[in-house]
């Protein structure tokens, strides 16, 4: 019958006595001398993609010491083996065994760990860890056994996990008294169930995560939306994320039965940081004085759980030793945690801070002299206090203190914001971060008037920005667009700024504008009945620099300002009149335009007055098309004759500007055409 049942715990840490270790027989399950079957007990979830039969017993008297608590499970592949640890505790190599079809391959095990790197000579197997074994003697489904050691190390053996159900080797039992023989029964199928875990799910860009499905139910099919725009139907997809932000991730499965989805909001926080951690400061006393311990932590989350002889720090599942192991793990200590926080996007964002006993926390503002945004201070157990402030996205000063007087040690540091539920903060810098500048433009050459879009690629989090484009104009946007209006090459210069300093990249001669080709001077005139039409979509576009311009459209009157940019666009066949005289544009006279100013629609309908006292910056897509017809026609191109005489070609002439001496005139009535000036080039068909 069962003496003293033990109930499985989740997170207690594997401390294997070594000497007890070295006395054993490292086969411990045909130890038949000092063992006996003592009790039997259901696993705490576990998937098996294998076949698996699950439980948990004692291999060895005495009875009474707790399990080790984790998560495994195996596939299978040909003659290899992979046994994934899933969560709970890690295993010490030395103090657990893995057995196939009863023999101890745990020598043989390589370890791949969460960034998928074989390690050979590694010392613990833990979370999102796999132990690989090779040339595993083929069968339709191995018995594979994992025993380890108890908590305390009181020579208690567990068996964790049994899976399969090949030709393992039992152990001889000699019951001293009836043994309880607990019924078992079938386990039901589960429903298909989308879950999946990552590992890291904080740090710095470029970050590199590992998506492992937990999904149960036999799914056949994943698809994964990392949150970035980039997918994967891999089931465990390794995804590097290369810019800082906050990414929500989703996984559907899918099998011959139908799907599920999960998806984890905010999960994966990504940051810019050169020197990643916060840096700790340890005191052996609760005042602050005293001979100091520093180390660098990921984060503010401290758990000794009773002062004790072994120093350690809880965070998740990981636990890693102060410095020194006379500090740490004991009553009357005092931490004071110093360091930047990278906010990732402007927003209001909650603190909860928990310790036993007193702690502070300050953001921004971090003298001691300064009010904390939290104060948790005092003798007391384990108490939480939070608070909410919004900040702005980029670096901001923080400073943590908490002193331990008696009783747990605890303290933790967490947040939430809107775009993430609550969580350990880890966006740690130990300093500020280096602003480097730098920026690109969309086009680097072409002619004048250019149009240059600049897009600033700073990292450093800049909150400010200064541009200087080479030719006395400056622009403080962060990606602006500049026009160059004059043949040259220009220098390009910008200046980034963040709370802690700024920086300057110019590059020379980065900007070339060359003057636009001087085209064609052309004449053409025709008979009457022989009419031509402009191109509808084509348009003239100038800058205002003479007072008192105005345009009339539709009955309406547009006064500009010098600085506007305006575009006449032809939106029928055009039939009227256009005169420009050197700087001055007199007419234009068509019946369907859309009028333009600075990029604004004002108006559409007929012209019938314009005077635009000067402009420059002139650009012209005007397109004249006069169709085949048997008519008299006069084309001279740089007072070359072309046509003269009785014709049917047709003629096209393409980009209308001035010519040379600065005049422009067209006059396309219905039924005719003059027209003197440019053209950027001409055809006849």
């Amino acid at each position: 019958m069962l003496a003293n049942p033990c109930t499985m715990t989740a997170g207690r840490r594997v401390t294997p006595s070594s000497s007890q270790r070295n006395n054993k027989d490292r086969t411990m399950q045909t130890d038949t001398a000092a063992s006996e079957l003592v009790a039997v007990m259901a696993l705490i979830a576990i998937f098996v993609t294998a076949a698996a039969v699950v439980g948990v017993a004692i291999l060895s008297h005495p009875p009474g010491d707790l399990p080790p608590a984790m998560l495994a499970h195996i596939e299978t592949e040909d003659e290899t083996v992979s046994v994934y640890h899933d969560g709970g505790d890690p295993l010490e190599r030395g103090h657990f065994l893995i057995l196939i079809n009863g023999v101890d391959r745990t020598g043989d095990a390589v370890l791949i760990n969460a960034s998928g790197v074989e390690e050979h000579d590694w010392t613990s197997w833990a979370t999102g860890q796999t132990l690989v074994l090779r040339d595993v003697p083929a069968t339709e489904s191995p018995d594979i056994r994992i025993v380890a050691e108890g908590v305390e190390g009181t020579g208690t053996d567990w068996l964790l996990h049994d899976l399969g159900n090949g030709t393992a080797i039992e152990p001889t039992v000699t019951p001293t008294a009836d043994p309880t023989t607990i019924p078992t029964t079938e386990p039901t199928p589960e429903p298909l169930t989308a879950d999946f875990t990552a590992e890291p799910t904080t740090g710095t860009a470029p970050l590199t995560v590992r998506f492992t499905d937990r999904s149960v139910g036999g799914p056949t099919a994943w698809s994964w939306d990392f949150g970035d725009g980039t997918h994967s139907t891999e089931r465990h997809p390794l995804h590097t994320y290369t810019e800082p932000g906050i990414y929500t991730v989703s996984l559907t499965i899918a099998n011959s039965g139908g799907s599920d989805d999960l998806t984890r909001t905010g999960y994966i926080m990504v940051y810019r940081c050169s020197s990643p951690g916060i840096t700790g400061t340890y005191y052996p006393t609760r005042d602050f004085t005293g001979t100091s311990v520093q180390r660098l932590d990921r984060r503010i989350w401290f758990a000794d759980r009773k002062a004790n002889t072994t120093p350690w720090i809880r965070a998740e599942t990981d636990e890693y030793d102060w410095p020194q192991s006379t500090l740490g793990k004991q009553d009357q200590f005092s931490v004071i945690y110093e360091g930047y926080l990278v906010v990732p996007a402007d927003d209001t964002y909650t603190f909860y801070l928990s310790s036993d006993d007193g702690s502070k926390l300050w953001v921004d503002a971090v003298a001691e002299s300064n009010e904390p945004l939290i104060d948790n201070w005092g003798y007391h157990k384990v108490q939480e206090k939070t608070t909410s402030v919004h900040l702005t996205a980029g670096p901001h000063p923080i400073r943590a203190t908490m002193f331990e007087n008696e009783g747990e040690a605890v303290f933790h540091l967490e947040w939430s914001s809107s775009a993430f539920e609550r969580r350990p903060v880890e966006s740690f810098c130990q300093g500020p971060p280096a602003i480097e500048t730098n920026f690109t433009a969309d086009q680097t050459s072409g002619e004048v008037p250019l149009t240059v879009r600049f897009t600033d690629r700073s990292v450093g989090d800049p909150t400010a920005w200064s541009w200087d484009f080479g030719d006395g104009e400056t622009s403080t946007e962060q990606n602006p667009a500049h026009t160059y209006d004059a043949p040259g090459t220009y220098t390009v210069s910008l200046t980034a700024t963040n709370l802690f300093g700024s920086h300057t990249t110019a590059k020379t001669d980065y900007i070339t504008v060359t003057s636009p080709p001087t085209g064609y001077e052309v004449r053409l005139n025709t008979a009457n009945g022989k009419a031509g039409h402009l191109i509808p979509g084509t348009y003239l576009e100038f800058r205002v620099t003479g007072a008192d311009s105005s345009v009339n459209i539709q009955n309406e009157h547009y006064d500009l300002e010098i600085g506007d940019m305006v575009r006449l666009e032809i939106r029928e066949n055009g039939y009227g009149h256009i005169d420009i005289n050197g700087p001055m544009i007199s007419q234009f006279d068509y019946d369907d335009v859309t009028l333009y100013i600075n990029g604004d629609e004002k108006q559409r309908g007929n012209i019938r007055g314009i005077y635009i006292r000067s402009h420059d910056s002139l650009t012209s897509t005007l397109t004249l098309n006069v169709p085949s017809k048997q008519k008299w026609t006069d084309l001279r191109v740089d007072d070359r004759s072309i046509v003269y005489g009785t014709d049917s070609q047709e003629i096209v002439l393409y980009n209308l500007v001035p010519a040379q001496d600065g005049r422009m005139n067209l006059n396309n009535p219905s039924n005719s055409i003059w027209f003197t000036g440019s053209v950027s080039h001409y055809s006849l068909r």
